[in-house]
């Protein structure tokens, strides 16, 4: 027979990192500045979270808690970096960066909401074209010959929807 508190903590934890786990990612992201590695720091964050969550005290500010997870599962894959390249920021800069996240998440929150009401507004045919490009994450080549429009109309369109993406959220 299942435990009920087990239930209950993995209820709990669902609910608290589903709620969080975007300002979770955009933390991470403006840390790293990499998708990729982003999204797997973000996998590895989660699965820390789930093992220390007997550690967690409900009330208490989850989200705080789980940036600080965050920050040293960020911490080993700049260790494992390190190794593969020369070129990283100094241990410094990295820290205030980190330090700063926090509070410019809000602000980035708000910012991709606006960002979601301001894509529900545009022609679908420009909002397939930004996905294409930022949410799959195709060359502007392979989106070109996609749609059958020469690289050039691409970057023009693109750069035309982006114009109406900011215009909008600056209005919003």
């Amino acid at each position: 027979m299942p435990d009920s508190s087990k239930e209950k903590n993995l209820d709990l934890f669902v609910r608290l990192l589903a709620k969080h786990q975007g300002q979770i990612y955009s933390y991470i992201l403006s840390i790293v500045g990499n998708y990729h590695d982003s999204d797997d720091i973000l996998q590895e964050t989660a699965s820390k979270l789930w093992v220390l969550f007997d550690r967690y005290e409900p009330g208490t500010d989850f989200l705080k808690w789980s940036l600080s997870v965050a920050f040293y599962r960020v911490l080993e894959y700049r260790k494992k970096a390190k190794l593969r390249s020369k070129i990283l920021y100094s241990d410094d800069f990295f820290r205030q960066i980190s330090e700063l996240a926090p509070v410019h998440l809000s602000r980035t929150q708000e910012y991709l909401e606006k960002l979601k009401d301001c894509m529900e507004r545009l022609q679908p045919s420009d909002a397939a074209l930004i996905k294409l490009r930022y949410n799959q994450d195709l060359p502007v080549k392979e989106i070109a010959a996609r749609i059958r429009k020469s690289v050039r109309n691409v970057y023009f369109s693109l750069s035309r929807i982006q114009h109406l993406l900011l215009k909008c959220i600056d209005n919003e």
